[in-house]
């Protein structure tokens, strides 16, 4: 009892987080925005170890340092210049790996399975979008080519995982996306920006949610992969 109220203490705080940062970017309020930032992924953590109960399994080992990386690229991406912005990404690109590590094994619960067509829109999607950012990026193709790949990677298998982190992930995919069209170049308007953290804090809780889900640690949800080791 007391293991789902703590688990209930920290959604609470993450919802409460996520709406206010949302908000502040909505109506440009930068310090409630600068505020919130940091806090969330250690919150989302939070939540994510009080709902296993002690579980030790490797995605959750995985997801757990997703978040931590996800944390670091957060914060990084809260620093002014070039460099900032490269440290970040390579805080997100870290995550990316975690989660593909994590989610590698699951590939044969999912629709990927029967149906490994099912991965071309994804990477339709990242093609799409490295083609249309490539005439600004410069000295920056090959790198942002390599985070795309791991970004598109990242969602394709998090369909063997669970439907909610599919969705999650691709939620993961859009806000990256944005990121890249608002800060790379001028394809977009500047206000397309501000659905970047929606986008982010909703796609990282439906990822941990869907891998709860997979463990059996949410509410009326069997264990799918309790079998799966590496």
């Amino acid at each position: 009892m007391l293991q789902r109220r703590a688990a209930r203490g920290w959604l609470i705080a993450y919802g409460l987080l996520a709406a206010l940062n949302v908000i502040g970017g909505f109506l440009d309020l930068e310090e409630l925005r600068t505020i919130t930032k940091p806090f969330l992924m250690p919150v989302l953590l939070g939540f994510f170890v009080a709902s296993l109960g002690g579980l030790h399994h490797p995605l959750a080992t995985w997801v757990k340092r997703a978040l931590m990386f996800s944390w670091a690229g957060d914060v990084l991406l809260m620093g002014e210049g070039d460099l900032f912005f490269m440290a970040g990404i390579a805080g997100f690109l870290g995550a990316q790996i975690c989660y593909i590590i994590a989610f590698r094994p699951f590939t044969v619960l999912g629709p990927l399975r029967t149906r490994p067509w099912l991965a071309l829109p994804y990477v339709g999607y990242g093609i799409g979008l490295v083609a249309l950012l490539a005439p600004d990026l410069g000295a920056l193709l090959v790198p942002v080519m390599v985070y795309a790949a791991a970004l598109v990677i990242m969602a394709v298998l998090a369909t063997g995982v669970s439907p909610v982190t599919a969705v999650g992930a691709v939620l993961f995919l859009v806000s990256d996306s944005l990121i890249a069209l608002t800060e790379l170049s001028d394809r977009l308007p500047d206000g397309a920006g501000t659905w970047i953290m929606p986008t982010y804090v909703v796609g990282q809780l439906l990822i941990v949610l869907g891998v709860l889900q997979n463990l059996g640690r949410w509410t009326g949800v069997r264990a799918k992969a309790h079998h799966i080791r590496g």
